[in-house]
């Protein structure tokens, strides 16, 4: 299989961040089941205050020919549409600038 790891990070509003856990502790199973069926093997979060450092990883051998159903779905977009208000993108810090230096085999 034909992996990818990414790791971002973000900040959320200090007023938001209970709202953020509490969205996450409510994720539908039917996106949880989007997300597998086109090639998402693991999303973690973790939180540090206002600070989410969120790690993904695909199947390349179906994530980008299925990537755009969950672009494309309902349910993606009103969790989507859930998450907004909590996320302060102003710090957000593009997967690209981080080097995978080591990965346990």
């Amino acid at each position: 299989m034909n992996t990818k790891r990414i790791v971002f990070r973000f900040k959320l509003h200090e007023d938001k961040v209970e709202d953020y856990v509490r969205i996450h502790d409510n994720i539908p199973d039917e996106l949880v089941a989007l997300y597998k069926e086109c090639g998402i093997l693991n999303i973690s979060c973790f939180l540090s205050g206002q600070y989410v450092i969120c790690y993904q990883e695909f199947n390349m051998d179906i994530y980008p020919h299925k990537k755009h159903l969950i672009e494309q779905s309902e349910i993606s977009k009103q969790f989507g549409a859930l998450l907004a208000p909590t996320e302060d993108k102003s710090e957000l810090i593009p997967d690209d600038n981080y080097v995978e230096c080591y990965l346990m085999k």
